[in-house]
């Protein structure tokens, strides 16, 4: 994972393929107060539909990252709101990574059992390479 990441951590699991998107009237329900906001990042390379440069770092892409956490101990999932919105249909249980980029997004939990929303807080921040406490969590 050096070559990708310019650095020993845990790879991202969360790809075009195991990601859902959806519209936004889709996420109207959800309660802001269980989110997780995050701003952009100033030198996240922007998104483009062709060539997923943003996802890797020694080429420009994205390093910044959140650590969210839900409230409860519960397996989940990880969405957000942003440019684009979508939940990631991986399922993790703890603390998770989200790469921050060139736009402003609010990340919500979704319990896996039932599809309940539940309650997620920020962690720690951290910058891929950084060699911090973090970078072994999961990286979605």
């Amino acid at each position: 994972m050096y070559l990708r990441w310019g650095s020993w951590e845990s790879p991202q699991l969360t790809h075009r393929w195991n990601n859902t998107h959806l519209k936004y009237m889709d996420v109207e329900h959800l309660d802001d107060s269980m989110m997780v906001y995050s701003a952009s990042t100033s030198d996240a390379v922007v998104r483009t539909s062709w060539l997923p440069r943003f996802h890797i770092p020694i080429l420009g892409g994205w390093r910044e990252y959140v650590v969210l956490e839900p409230d409860e101990d519960t397996e989940w999932h990880v969405g957000w709101i942003s440019d684009r919105v979508g939940v990631s249909r991986l399922t993790v249980r703890g603390p998770v990574r989200m790469l921050l980029g060139s736009a402003h997004v609010m990340f919500f939990g979704i319990r896996a059992k039932d599809g309940v929303q539940i309650r997620i807080r920020q962690k720690a921040i951290g910058r891929i390479g950084d060699g911090g406490p973090s970078r072994n969590q999961t990286l979605q």
